[in-house]
């Protein structure tokens, strides 16, 4: 198994879960400052040129949820939950991510110096965190007594977008990003807390 990886990239989410797994994975580093990822070899593996992309037995799987997904339902079952309610929400969760989150944080860059623009694209982005925050249960996980790998897709968007200084964290949200942040396989992906 081989994930093509870049630590600026989406591709930190299943890099995570890999370690959170256990799994023995090559990783292969793409270069954006040298261009690896619009190199005619990696094109061939995602057109887009875009990370991550991960080979597994002659399947190649772009899109970083997608992977997640994959790589739970293949190596870790123990990191989707049984029951069908919590089911569903780990479903929407990690589609929240790329449908609601991102987006609206890219309404941030898309503003500009619009400082009006800013404001109203920061105003949605705030709103949308706040309904991951006004759903967060008893904890300590997303879905309560059980980590997941929907905890490592939406752990490690809200941690970049505070890394990005986009957003401050609920402080629900900013006690289970702590936690997640602790975790060893956390860790061992990203290095010490912070870094």
């Amino acid at each position: 198994m081989k994930l093509y990886h870049n630590p600026k990239s989406r591709s930190t989410r299943p890099n995570w879960l890999i370690e959170e797994l256990g799994l023995d994975v090559e990783r292969v580093m793409i270069a954006f400052d040298k261009g690896e990822h619009r190199a005619p070899d990696y094109l061939a593996i995602n057109p887009l040129g875009q990370l991550p992309a991960l080979e597994d037995d002659g399947a190649i799987l772009t899109e970083s949820g997608a992977i997640c997904l994959y790589l739970t339902d293949a190596y870790g079952p123990q990191l989707k939950p049984e029951k069908r309610a919590d089911l569903a929400a780990y479903h929407r969760w990690i589609a929240y991510v790329a449908g609601t989150l991102e987006p609206r944080a890219m309404g941030i860059y898309a503003a500009g110096d619009d400082a009006d623009r800013r404001a109203a694209a920061k105003e949605k982005l705030d709103h949308a965190v706040q309904i991951v925050a006004d759903a967060f249960g008893e904890g300590p996980w997303l879905l309560g007594a059980q980590f997941t790998t929907a905890d490592v897709v939406l752990g490690s968007t809200l941690l970049w977008m505070q890394m990005m200084q986009m957003i401050e964290p609920p402080p629900v949200l900013g006690a289970w990003m702590g936690r997640l942040a602790q975790r060893p396989a956390f860790q061992r992906a990203f290095g010490q807390p912070g870094s």
